[in-house]
C-alpha cells in the first residue's frame, strides 16, 4: 500500500538562523539606503531647477535694465551688468553643483557661500 505524500514527504519546519537573519537586515539596509538616495538626489535636483530659475530672473533683469524694449542697448557696461554677471555665475555654479549632486548623491556637498564672491 503507498503511503501518503505528506508522509513520504515531511514538511520541513522554518527555522531562523543567523545567517538568514543576517540576509534580511542586509536587504533592508540596502533597501533603505536606497530611499535615502533616491530622496538626497530630489532634493539637489529641486535645488538646481531653483539655480536655473534664478538665472533666468537675473538675465531678465540685465536685458530690462541694459537695453531699451529689448532693441537698443542702453548702457554696454555699467556696474548694474557687473553685479548681474556676478550673480548669474554665482549661480551657474551653484547649478553645476546641484546638478553633479543630482546624479551622484552618494558624494558629499560643498556648503553654499553666504555672501557674493
Amino acid at each position: 500500500m503507498r503511503r501518503a505524500y505528506s508522509e513520504r514527504f515531511p514538511m520541513k519546519s522554518f527555522r531562523i538562523t543567523c545567517r538568514s537573519l543576517m540576509i534580511v537586515v542586509a536587504f533592508a539596509a540596502l533597501a533603505i539606503w536606497c530611499c535615502v538616495m533616491w530622496r538626497r538626489s530630489a532634493e539637489f535636483a529641486a535645488k538646481a531647477r531653483e539655480h536655473e530659475f534664478l538665472i533666468f530672473i537675473h538675465k531678465s533683469n540685465l536685458y530690462i535694465t541694459l537695453y531699451d524694449n529689448f532693441d537698443n542697448l542702453i548702457v554696454p557696461e555699467s556696474p548694474e551688468r557687473a553685479h548681474f554677471d556676478k550673480l548669474i555665475e554665482k549661480h551657474n555654479r551653484m547649478l553645476e553643483k546641484y546638478r553633479r549632486a543630482t546624479v551622484f548623491p552618494w558624494l558629499t556637498v560643498v556648503p553654499n557661500p553666504d555672501a557674493l564672491p
